[in-house]
């Protein structure tokens, strides 16, 4: 099985494992900036996932624990979390998933050849940035079609792939970014280090969004609609719809929201 295919099958097992009504409140979440310090100025989606709550639920560690164990026990999974100083199911906390208008590349930069685009995804936990960096540096030596590696003052910016594959880095001490454009690091980079301050294109709209959030909840998404009516609604937060097809939208919003808190 390749790999793209066993992370693909553990993000299907913790997102189902949350779906538990039953699952207890994490613990202590490790603190990092606000939400909104993370966020795109121009975001219209935001979508975050509190796995520590999803490893504590009843269903992930009586029925799914043992099984996701073994799939990170396998070899094509340590190639890349070997030397990291990482427990996955302990050490990664949370998902941030941004989307926005800035993610997708004008026709003016495709013409010009920058064809760079998708969607910004932060993880945040505990993490050691010096061994992270480090087994980024020996893929790229084992493997130079794997990625590439430059520096941006004093941090480190990694392409994987060899054309529009996404970018990668550390952020901050407790968040690492994949992301389809190298302008959204940098624009993180800035914020972390408290150099921006994020600046809402759609303030108002998310102000009620923003205040409702909190670390330990196990699900959240909010997002702004440009559509007169959504196609669902969510026990707490507004439906949104702001994707390029409203078809798929409307699927979407209909999975998400069943069960959310």
């Amino acid at each position: 099985m390749s790999l793209p295919r066993l992370l693909s099958a553990l993000a299907v097992l913790c997102l189902t494992a949350g779906f538990s009504v039953s699952a207890p409140r994490p613990g202590k979440v490790t603190p990092t900036l606000s939400l909104e310090q993370y966020m795109l100025d121009d975001t219209d989606f935001l979508l975050v996932i509190n796995f520590k709550q999803i490893t504590a639920s009843p269903m992930f560690t009586k029925s799914l624990k043992a099984d996701v164990e073994k799939l990170l026990a396998l070899a094509p999974v340590k190639k890349y979390t070997d030397g990291t100083g990482l427990d996955l199911l302990k050490d990664v906390e949370r998902m941030i998933v941004i989307m926005s208008p800035s993610c997708f590349a004008t026709k003016e930069q495709r013409e010009a050849g920058n064809t760079d685009d998708g969607p910004v995804i932060m993880f945040q936990g505990k993490f050691d940035q010096t061994k992270l960096e480090a087994k980024m540096d020996k893929l790229i030596k084992d493997d130079a079609k794997f990625a590439s590696s430059s520096k941006v003052g004093k941090r480190k910016l990694y392409h994987i792939g060899q054309r529009n594959g996404p970018y990668a880095a550390v952020i901050d001490k407790n968040t690492v970014i994949l992301c389809g454009r190298k302008e959204h690091v940098t624009e993180l980079w800035d914020k972390a280090d408290g150099k921006k301050k994020t600046k809402l294109k759609h303030a108002k709209l998310w102000a009620a969004q923003l205040k409702t959030f909190k670390p330990a909840l196990r699900r959240g998404r909010w997002g702004w609609s440009r559509c007169t009516s959504a196609p669902v609604t969510a026990s707490r937060w507004t439906p949104w719809a702001s994707g390029r097809s409203w078809s798929s939208i409307r699927r979407w919003a209909t999975w998400g929201c069943r069960g959310w808190r």
